[in-house]
């Protein structure tokens, strides 16, 4: 992961049995049976990591069978730039610069 300035969010389930490892470096891959019901694994994971890498961030899992699974994304830090005031503009809604124009008089 690239040095850069992200926001991270973990999402853990430690009552869970787990991921094993021989099957946690697959699990953001879609799943090749075919989906049995809305609970069926690895069709939610391929698709978080799609919007994370889509974003330009990162997730990673620590788990281990028996003692739960962590996830930790990583989205790359949004920095909002200033906004910028609208033009003021005459009750009559011309521009500010027109009204005042208007009322100097004949030149």
């Amino acid at each position: 992961m690239p040095p850069a300035d992200y926001v991270r969010i973990d999402i853990s389930e430690y009552l869970a049995p787990g991921i094993s490892r021989d099957i946690v470096d697959k699990i953001f891959g879609r799943s090749s049976r075919p989906r049995k019901s809305a609970r069926a694994p690895g069709v939610g994971l391929s698709t978080v990591y799609g919007i994370v890498k889509q974003t330009g961030g990162f997730i990673y899992v620590d788990s281990e069978a028996g003692k739960g699974t962590a996830f930790h994304i990583f989205l790359p830090r949004h920095h909002a730039e200033p906004e910028v005031a609208p033009e003021a503009h005459a009750t009559n809604g011309a521009p500010k610069e027109t009204r005042q124009k208007q009322n100097r008089g004949p030149i």
